[in-house]
């Protein structure tokens, strides 16, 4: 049985993680190669990616071409255990458009979500849900030193 803890990316994670490699997102990003965690993803997630990508206003750090694009989401897929995203909740009370994070860490058994989300998603700290395990919601620093033990 694999004892690596499961791990939801949320995709502006992603997004800043492929924009400066060198910041906490990155290490991340490094550490998910390097393969220190599970990823757990849902398509929900990586079309968000996508679309945050493709945005002039991330295009300009790039650019990324539509076909580097799809690369990207494609090897993410292949890397990541991909959730069918069936599962609907409102466990995000200040943003609706985070549910599919919370839902797909569900969905998928993951121990944490990591994210840079200090408004809406860092404040819940922990998400139970009858029938699932705790979730508990981390920043990418918190996440690198206190579970993987990377500094």
């Amino acid at each position: 049985m694999d004892e690596s803890p499961h791990v939801v990316l949320d995709a502006n994670l992603i997004v800043r993680g492929l924009l400066t490699p060198y910041g906490g997102s990155g290490r991340a990003l490094r550490a998910l190669a390097e393969g220190l965690f599970v990823f757990v993803t849902s398509e929900s997630i990586l079309y968000e990616v996508a679309t945050i990508l493709s945005e002039p206003r991330v295009q300009r750090y790039g650019p990324f071409p539509p076909d580097e694009i799809r690369q990207r989401i494609d090897l993410l897929r292949r890397i990541g255990v991909l959730v069918p995203g069936r599962l609907d909740v409102a466990l995000v009370p200040t943003d609706a458009k985070d549910n599919p994070v919370v839902a797909c860490a569900l969905e998928g058994g993951a121990q944490y979500i990591v994210t840079d989300d200090r408004r809406d998603l860092l404040p819940l700290k922990v998400i139970r849900a009858s029938g699932y395990r705790p979730v508990q919601i981390v920043a990418p620093s918190a996440f690198l030193k206190e579970v993987l033990g990377v500094r």
